[in-house]
């Protein structure tokens, strides 16, 4: 790849403060605040780090993953930045945002199942109230960053989704200013029914997508 790659994408990224590039494997890694969040390799292009719900987006749009001969079956962990997106700095910007949580999750040290155990069977035993079961991020399909985009909506536990709804919840999100693609939508209506959102029934794809069209079309 060339530098005139790498200037390209850090001007893109311009609105996504704080990120520094180093180099590696011929290419460039993608850094914020210590975060290995992307990378641009030796062919010029650009990836960033997903999870199970973000990569359902990548996927959605024809992106490829990046393939470091690893004989693993886990998924990729960084995928291809469509380049309608790459093209929008402010979109490219809120995928780099989500890629950076995603990045960040994945550091977190995790709790052994013994422990995990112990602390859902304390859980099992106290007064009923909010725990790490109840949160919106232990929901599948649902991250972090999904969390804090339906915390900001008054959106904060399962219960609140079900109230409200997946159509309601992601219009609300889409009114407070974040743009999500409709992956969101689906995302939502998986974790009200436990399904994966990529295994989502198409007669239940297809009624939401049809009732938001029709929204849409009254406003």
């Amino acid at each position: 790849m060339s530098a005139t790659d790498l200037e390209y994408f850090l001007g893109q990224l311009s609105r996504f403060r704080g990120v520094v590039s180093r180099a590696m494997f011929g290419g460039y890694g993608l850094y914020q605040d210590g975060i290995f969040f992307g990378l641009v390799d030796r062919s010029g292009i650009l990836y960033f780090h997903t999870d199970d719900a973000s990569r359902a987006a990548y996927e959605a749009a024809g992106s490829s993953p990046f393939e470091m001969g690893s004989t693993s079956k886990k998924p990729a962990r960084y995928w291809e930045v469509p380049s309608e997106i790459v093209e929008a700095p402010a979109r490219l910007a809120e995928w780099a945002e989500v890629a950076c949580e995603t990045a960040r999750e994945k550091k977190r040290p995790k709790k052994s199942k013994k422990r995990r155990a112990k602390a859902q069977a304390g859980m099992s035993a106290s007064a009923p109230a909010q725990g790490p079961g109840d949160r919106i991020s232990s929901l599948r399909n649902l991250g972090p960053v999904t969390e804090r985009w339906l915390k900001k909506v008054g959106v904060e536990s399962r219960e609140d989704l079900e109230e409200l709804g997946s159509l309601a919840c992601y219009l609300a999100v889409i009114k407070a200013g974040w743009r999500p693609n409709r992956n969101l939508l689906f995302a939502l209506e998986g974790a009200l029914l436990d399904v994966d959102c990529r295994k989502l029934p198409p007669p239940i794809k297809d009624s939401l997508n049809e009732r938001l069209e029709r929204l849409e079309t009254k406003s």
